[in-house]
């Protein structure tokens, strides 16, 4: 399917009307920041460096699993709802043009905050390449994963229903993997275990080449996966509720 450049952007500047006009979009964003605030200044008696990088790893993993997850996922559902999206399939948009604007601008609304977190934690700017490459590359699945949430749910309360146990199951394993070896090992398969695992790989040298090239093919297994799911459930449930 060939993709208009021109009714891309204005399905994108749609999208980012939208996201502000949605109280609950916006404190999302912001909530991660606040918390690496908080978490930055409360004494914890933890060092400096100890401090920041903790800062970043918590503040990346909730805002990016916020963003990602909640704002495609909330967008899709709101239009189903509202009758919009059935509108914009009758009105000569493709999928891949309805799919790509909600990424894009998912996407970017997730890697902004994450970079805002990354100023914020005060970590070694020598590391931000690294950090924006595996942002990126980690959110990308999950951005699709909420896109593909939003398909499935009929409307905004039962999609609502459906992103606290997401992203608690992508949050969890990930927070908990120093806890219990089921935790670590189910982490190493989820898309943000995977993704920090990379970064860590890329600036401190802690996870070897053969674990690096392991936790990228988790990432685009999802990736594969999610895509594989948006297709089916464009097709199957997106002309109607």
């Amino acid at each position: 399917m060939n993709i208009s450049v021109r009714k891309l952007s204005t399905l994108c500047k749609k999208d980012i009307i939208d996201y502000f006009k949605n109280p609950a979009l916006v404190v999302c964003s912001l909530l991660p920041i606040l918390f690496v605030l908080l978490y930055k200044y409360i004494d914890f008696s933890i060092q400096e460096g100890d401090r920041n990088t903790a800062a970043l790893m918590q503040g990346t993993l909730i805002n990016s699993c916020m963003c990602a997850l909640m704002i495609p996922s909330t967008m899709i559902a709101e239009e189903k709802e509202k009758f919009t999206l059935r509108t914009l399939m009758l009105s000569n948009v493709n999928a891949m043009e309805f799919f790509w604007a909600k990424i894009l601008v998912a996407g970017v609304i997730t890697i902004v905050g994450n970079v805002v977190v990354f100023m914020i934690s005060a970590e070694s700017i020598s590391y931000l390449p690294a950090y924006l490459l595996t942002s990126v590359f980690g959110n990308s699945c999950v951005v699709m994963l909420g896109a593909d949430m939003g398909m499935a749910c009929r409307d905004q309360a039962s999609c609502s229903v459906l992103q606290i146990p997401v992203m608690l199951l992508f949050l969890l394993p990930v927070m908990l993997s120093g806890a219990a070896k089921f935790m670590l090992s189910l982490g190493k398969i989820t898309p943000y275990g995977a993704m920090l695992r990379l970064y860590h790989g890329l600036t401190a040298g802690s996870v070897g080449a053969e674990k690096m090239a392991v936790s990228a093919a988790v990432i685009l297994v999802w990736l594969i996966i999610s895509s594989i799911l948006f297709a089916y459930l464009y097709r199957v449930k997106g002309t109607d509720n």
